[in-house]
């Protein structure tokens, strides 16, 4: 009765979920290890939801949250570990 069993990984996101909390529209940086950083814009004051895939990025997290091209908060997350 009700929601039949799946496999986790059929539902499961290979996903970084990003929220950041801004007091004016700001660009929000998520940098995984050495890759290429994700830029969001934060276009709204209050909470704003990201989301950024894996794609096989393993590595300490680095959040930064940018306005008028200064830097006026930054976060570091644990590593991402890489799975076999």
């Amino acid at each position: 009765m009700g929601q039949p069993i799946l496999h986790p990984g059929l539902v499961s996101q290979d996903q970084l979920f990003v929220t950041a909390m801004v007091t004016a529209p700001s660009e929000v940086t998520v940098q995984i290890g050495s890759f290429l950083p994700t830029t969001f814009q934060a276009n709204h004051v209050g909470l704003n939801h990201f989301a950024v895939p894996f794609n096989g990025q393993t590595g300490t997290v680095q959040l930064t949250i940018v306005r008028n091209g200064r830097s006026v908060a930054s976060a570091t997350g644990p590593p991402l570990p890489m799975i076999v």
